[in-house]
């Protein structure tokens, strides 16, 4: 049995990016607490509230909408097998090594309004933190994180309690690694800005996001 681990190169960033798709999936009556805080990294609070949860992750086989792995906070364990992704291409300048790509959709509902009706531009990025965590998602190291509009996709209206779905895809590469930690954050672009100035001088992915759900994959060949 062979694994494979998930892509972290700024090579392949635009695969990471969502497919700025979405769609709405439910309304509900807002929760009557809902999360007003967050923590960060380091479990310090967050300076904005979290406007997000992320509930569930879907794996589409090749690329169809026959649905292969379903991930949520009572399953956080998938298990994929290449013959099943959308494509498999080389990976440049590696001989022998090749993307391995999984077509997505996350569930994203709202638990909390944002700071102003004028941030509304969001991006959804699925990534792991590889060898060195401590780098893995540091602002403006990778070129996938930089905070490029281009990236993002404005939603004029999302109310507190809606589940919205977005149409991503997952890249992973082909040496072996067994249960990989996949990193599923949702960002609000004028809240990483704020949140990476002073005073704030945030410097991670996984603290300006206003949500982020951590789970694991492995991969076989069948």
């Amino acid at each position: 049995m062979k694994y494979f681990s998930l892509i972290k190169t700024a090579a392949f960033s635009a695969i990471l990016v969502t497919a700025m798709a979405f769609s709405c999936q439910d309304h509900h009556v807002p929760d009557p607490d809902p999360i007003s805080n967050c923590n960060r990294v380091d479990g310090t609070p967050r300076a904005l509230p979290c406007e997000f949860e992320v509930t569930r992750v879907e794996f589409f086989k090749t690329n169809t909408k026959q649905i292969i792995e379903t991930i949520d906070a009572q399953h956080l364990q998938g298990e994929l097998i290449r013959g099943n992704a959308a494509r498999v291409q080389p990976l440049t300048g590696h001989d022998g090594e090749v993307f391995i790509v999984f077509n997505t959709k996350v569930y994203v509902k709202r638990i909390a309004n944002s700071p102003s009706t004028d941030w509304n531009k969001y991006r959804i990025a699925q990534f792991k933190l590889g060898k060195h965590p401590e780098h893995g998602d540091v602002i403006d190291l990778p070129i996938q994180w930089r905070n490029d509009l281009a990236y993002f996709q404005e939603i004029s209206s999302w109310a507190v309690g809606e589940t919205k779905t977005f149409e991503t895809q997952v890249a992973f590469e082909s040496y072996p690694e067994e249960n990989i930690d996949i990193y599923c954050p949702i960002i609000n672009y004028n809240a990483w800005e704020m949140l990476v100035a002073p005073p704030y001088n945030y410097e991670l992915v996984r603290d300006v996001a206003e949500a982020t759900l951590k789970y694991k994959v492995q991969m076989r060949l069948q």
